[in-house]
């Protein structure tokens, strides 16, 4: 087993007398998750997203259906997108105990038409009264074809905000946000996912 930094190599040897039909030195490469997100527990698959605005042909469930893109386009298993809005946008994530968490990663959609990369984003934390902006925050990257990773000072809470700006005139989505247990949060139910049949 040999781990890189975008994928695992799994190699398999065995002397050909060993093996019915002679199968030697098999060799698979699976690609994965980054490190961090293999480790930590992903609070976004228990929490209920909201936005200020939904496009007719996305849905916020595609926000936390733990989807990795293969790119900023590849919404073949759906997207979440504010278009015709522009300007300042955003999504939020509310979850039924308070959770703690010091870092998120966004997969950016970008459709190359109405929706585009944001020029900007920032993350608010629910304090019981109001929305604060995160503290100590790195990344805050808004970069095409990858998880933008953002590290803060912990927060425990019940609704976390991603907040975004528009490029110009153009509006913005996404295909995945993770928000990552920093190791103190609840056991929460497992959350069931049924379609029509």
């Amino acid at each position: 087993l040999v781990r890189g930094k975008d994928k695992v190599t799994v190699k398999f040897s065995a002397h050909p007398g060993n093996l019915a039909g002679g199968i030697y030195g098999v060799r698979t490469t699976i690609p994965h998750a980054p490190a961090a997100s293999i480790s930590a527990l992903n609070l976004a698959a228990v929490a209920t997203p909201s936005a200020s605005n939904v496009s007719g042909d996305t849905s916020l469930a595609a926000l936390n259906d733990g989807y990795t893109p293969r790119n900023s386009r590849d919404n073949r298993r759906g997207s979440y997108g504010n278009w015709p809005s522009t300007g300042t946008q955003w999504v939020e994530y509310d979850w039924s105990q308070p959770i703690s968490t010091k870092q998120i990663e966004v997969y950016w959609w970008d459709d190359r038409q109405g929706v585009r990369l944001p020029k900007v984003c920032r993350v608010e934390f629910w304090d019981g009264n109001n929305f604060i902006e995160i503290t100590n925050a790195s990344g805050l990257g808004v970069a095409g074809d990858k998880f933008n990773v953002t590290t803060f000072s912990e927060v425990t809470t019940t609704k976390l905000r991603l907040k975004m700006d528009g490029s110009e005139n153009f509006s913005t989505g996404i295909l995945e946000w993770r928000v990552l247990d920093s190791g103190k949060s609840p056991e929460f139910p497992p959350k069931v996912r049924a379609g029509v049949d």
